[in-house]
């Protein structure tokens, strides 16, 4: 497993360091790197965050819904979250608040996408796996609060309003 890591990582790495600086200088910005590392087919899909300062919540709440709806329109169907901004320095939102503020956008909007589907007004797709991954030492703090935001999401989400998204044909 760890030399799939490494390879992995190692695409990874290059995609990064190929990719323009600018493509996430001012708000959060898309980028598919395709890699085959073991000759598995592989869509890395990087969020550029935006401008460090501007770091929030909000900001991966956004990235959540995009991870949602590329998701279901790339048809991946194991998707992993690992956002690398401990990596990178940045200590200014705590790893478990922003995975849960990530993970309970990504939740809904997959909502929105099924509500969709169940209506015929999208193609059938499911995600099969969902990983979010976090450190050992923020491990602890992203189980318990993405737990809560799953807790709290679904309770929203059982309140949404059930009228279809469109109207019966004239």
């Amino acid at each position: 497993m760890k030399t799939k890591f490494l390879i992995l990582s190692l695409a990874l790495m290059l995609a990064v360091a190929t990719a323009r600086a600018a493509d996430s200088a001012s708000a959060p910005k898309e980028n598919i790197f395709e890699t085959k590392p073991l000759g598995i087919q592989l869509s890395i899909k990087l969020v550029g965050l935006g401008e460090e300062k501007d770091l929030s919540l909000d900001t991966l709440r956004v990235v959540g819904r995009i991870a949602a709806r590329e998701a279901v329109r790339l048809r991946a169907t194991h998707v992993a979250w690992a956002p690398v901004i401990r990596d990178e320095g940045n200590s200014a939102i705590d790893v478990g608040a922003g995975d849960r503020a990530f993970a309970e956008q990504m939740l809904s909007a997959y909502d929105t996408e099924k509500r969709l589907q169940a209506q015929g007004l999208a193609p059938k797709f499911s995600i099969e796996t969902f990983v979010i991954e976090a450190g050992p030492a923020f491990f602890d703090s992203a189980v318990k609060q993405v737990g809560k935001g799953i807790a709290s999401i679904t309770a929203d989400l059982a309140q949404r309003d059930t009228t279809p998204y469109a109207s019966a044909s004239k």
